[in-house]
C-alpha cells in the first residue's frame, strides 16, 4: 500500500511543481548578503575596491529531497578615483538551485552595470540594471508514474505518460533597481555616533519570460506560463550607540511576486571585540552580531555574523513556524553566507562612500 501511495503521489508533486514554476524564485533569509541578488543598484555600493561573496542554503532537509542553493556574486565599483562626486559599478551574479528526486533546478548568470551619483555631503542616490540568462532542468529517470504500477509485484510497466518526457529550456531574464545610501558619524568601525540608512527597491524579472518544460504541452496543467515580476522593497539601518561598542541594526525586506508575498522585519546587535588600527594595522576590526528575524506567516530566523579585518562569515537557521509545523516540526533551513572585501573595509573610514 505504501509503494503504491508513493506511485500516486509522485506524479501529482510533480504536477504542481510545474503548475506553480511561475512562483518559484530563489530567496535567501540573509538577504543583505546577497546584494546582487535583491538589487541590481547594489553593485559596487560598498566601501572597498572589490567584494565577493556566497551564499549556501539548504532547505526542507526532513523531507528527504531538500532544495539545495549555492550562490555567488562579485562586484567592483569603476572611476571612483577619477569622479570626484559619482563612479559607476558592475557586478556578476551566479546561483544553483535543485531540490526533489527529480532534481528541478535553475541555473542563472546575470551581469549588472550601476551608476552613483553624490547628491550632497551625506546622500548617495544609485540606479542599476541587470540582464542576464537562466536555464531551468529536471530529470524524470528516477520518478515513478501511476501507470507504472505492477499490481503482481513484479517489474514497474513503462510509462506512457507524456510528463515523463519534460526536458529543460532557457530563457533571458533582466531586472531594474533603484538604492539611496545615507550615512553620517565616524564611520563603520566606530559605533560612537555612527548613523548610516540604506533603502531600494527593484523590479525584477521586468520582462516576465515565457517558461514551459519540453513536451509536455498536451498536458493540461499550464504547460506554458510566464514568470511572475517580483517587485522588492528593502531597508537597512545602521544605529551606534554613544559610548560603546554596541550597534543596533534593524531591518526589513518586502517581496511581492505575482500571488506570493514575503515580509522579514528583523533586528540585529553588533559589539566590536577589536577596533582596528588605523594606520598600522596591527589590530584588526573584529566583531560579532546577533539577529533574529520572522519570515511573516512562516519561519523565525536566528543568525550569528562574525567579522574579522577583510572577511565576514554569517550562519542562520530558519525555525519554521506554519502550518507546516506538523510535518516540519519546526525543521528550516539552513544557510551559510562568506564575504571577502578587498581592501580592509575597516581601515577606509576616511574615504568611505559606502557600507
Amino acid at each position: 500500500m505504501k509503494k503504491l501511495t508513493k506511485v500516486c503521489l509522485l506524479p501529482c508533486a510533480v504536477g504542481l511543481l510545474i503548475g506553480n514554476l511561475s512562483a518559484q524564485d530563489i530567496h535567501f533569509s540573509q538577504w543583505y548578503n546577497a546584494p546582487l541578488q535583491i538589487n541590481p543598484a547594489a553593485s559596487g555600493a560598498f566601501n572597498g575596491d572589490q567584494r565577493a561573496i556566497v551564499n549556501y542554503k539548504n532547505q526542507w532537509a526532513f523531507a528527504g529531497s531538500p532544495y539545495n542553493t549555492i550562490a555567488a556574486s562579485f562586484d567592483m565599483p569603476f572611476l571612483r578615483k577619477k569622479w570626484k562626486n559619482a563612479f559607476l559599478g558592475g557586478g556578476l551574479f551566479l546561483y544553483n538551485d535543485k531540490a526533489g528526486d527529480s532534481q528541478m533546478g535553475t541555473t542563472e548568470v546575470t551581469l549588472s552595470v550601476s551608476g552613483h551619483l553624490r547628491i550632497n555631503g551625506n546622500n548617495w542616490l544609485s540606479a542599476g540594471l541587470q540582464g542576464g540568462y537562466a536555464q531551468y532542468s529536471i530529470n524524470t529517470s528516477g520518478l515513478q508514474w501511476g501507470d507504472m504500477y505492477n499490481p503482481s509485484g513484479g517489474a514497474p510497466f513503462a510509462t506512457s505518460d507524456p510528463a515523463a518526457k519534460a526536458s529543460g529550456f532557457g530563457y533571458g531574464d533582466f531586472s531594474s533597481g533603484l538604492l539611496w545610501n545615507y550615512s553620517k558619524g565616524e564611520g563603520y568601525s566606530t559605533a560612537n555616533n555612527a548613523f548610516k540608512f540604506s533603502a531600494g527597491v527593484s523590479w525584477m524579472h521586468m520582462n516576465e519570460p515565457s517558461i514551459a518544460f519540453a513536451d509536455i504541452a498536451s498536458i493540461n496543467v499550464n504547460s506554458k506560463d510566464q514568470l511572475y515580476s517580483k517587485f522588492m522593497a528593502h531597508a537597512d539601518v545602521y544605529i551606534g550607540i554613544k559610548g560603546t561598542n554596541i550597534v543596533v541594526r534593524p531591518n526589513i525586506l518586502f517581496v511581492q511576486q505575482g500571488p506570493t508575498q514575503e515580509i522579514i522585519p528583523g533586528a540585529f546587535i553588533r559589539y566590536s571585540l577589536l577596533e582596528s588600527s588605523r594606520y598600522t594595522g596591527r589590530k584588526k576590526e573584529t566583531a560579532i552580531s546577533f539577529g533574529i528575524q520572522s519570515r511573516i506567516q512562516d519561519s523565525y530566523i536566528a543568525t550569528v555574523l562574525f567579522e574579522f579585518a577583510n572577511y565576514a562569515m554569517g550562519l542562520s537557521y530558519d525555525i519554521n513556524s506554519s502550518d507546516l509545523t506538523t510535518v516540519s516540526k519546526g525543521n528550516g533551513g539552513f544557510e551559510l553566507s562568506l564575504r571577502y572585501i578587498n581592501p580592509n573595509p575597516f581601515r577606509n573610514v576616511s574615504s568611505a562612500r559606502f557600507d
